[in-house]
This record gives C-alpha cells, sequence and structure tokens, in this order.
C-alpha cells in the first residue's frame, strides 16, 4: 500500500523532484501530475492574463514551479501539515517558495553575468505580481 505525505511547502526543489516523482505526495482529488508542455504560470480562469505572463524567464522554463505552487494553493486545509494550516501562513509559504523554486532554477540554467542578474529581478518581480494577485487562488 502507498503511503503519502502531506505537501510541504519548505521542502527544496529536489525534495520535492524526487517526492513527486515517487507517487507520494498527497494531492487534492484530480489535480493533475506536471506536464512541462502545459502553462502552469498564471490564473487557470483569466486566459488573456495568463496569456501574459511567462512560462520561462529568458529562455529557462520555470513550469514546475509554477506547478507547485498551483499545488500548494489547491489544497485544502484539511490537507495541509498541522503546523501551517492557518490561510495567511500557507498562501506566505507557497509564494516563497514559487520564488525559492525559480530562483534555483535560474542558478541551475546556463545564464551568467548581466542576463542572471537581470532574470533575478525580473523573478523579483514575478513574485509580487503573485503576492497581490493570488490570494483569490487559493483554496481555504
Amino acid at each position: 500500500m502507498m503511503s503519502y505525505v502531506k505537501y510541504n511547502p519548505t521542502w527544496s526543489l529536489n525534495t520535492f523532484l524526487m517526492l513527486d516523482s515517487q507517487g507520494s505526495i498527497l494531492k487534492a482529488q484530480g489535480f493533475p501530475e506536471f506536464d512541462p508542455a502545459l502553462d502552469w504560470c498564471g490564473p487557470e480562469d483569466n486566459e488573456r492574463l495568463s496569456s501574459m505572463i511567462p512560462d520561462s524567464i529568458m529562455g529557462v522554463p520555470v513550469g514546475i514551479a509554477g506547478y507547485r505552487h498551483d499545488l500548494g494553493y489547491a489544497l485544502s486545509s484539511k490537507m495541509r501539515p498541522a503546523w501551517c494550516n492557518r490561510q495567511y501562513f500557507w498562501r506566505l509559504l507557497c509564494d516563497r517558495r514559487f520564488r525559492s523554486d525559480i530562483m534555483t532554477l535560474l542558478e541551475r540554467s546556463s545564464l551568467k553575468g548581466v542576463d542572471l542578474k537581470m532574470a533575478r529581478r525580473f523573478a523579483k518581480i514575478y513574485y509580487w505580481s503573485v503576492r497581490f494577485g493570488g490570494s483569490k487562488h487559493c483554496v481555504r
């Protein structure tokens, strides 16, 4: 019998990827598996806005960060670890993990120098956009 663990936004990207590849993360019913061909960045309910939000930063794909962020937002308080089931705190952790995952992906990329610096700046703007606009999308 498969044992599942509750999703934890404090996991590193590597830990998340390992547990997700094993299928051992408890996910909201109907939440899909990661598909890199899908657009995970931007609100699902607003196609025009979603089309403005990039899935990559200077050629570096960030869809896995968006997927992980969406996973966190899709979990009800009953599916979250007991220590962080308060809505504001949970959302803050998911948003900060989104920023951290993007920064990790940028650091692992081939970007260097000025390009990496510019990509990091864009990632910070991206984070603040999610902080300001994401609250209505997070399940209570």
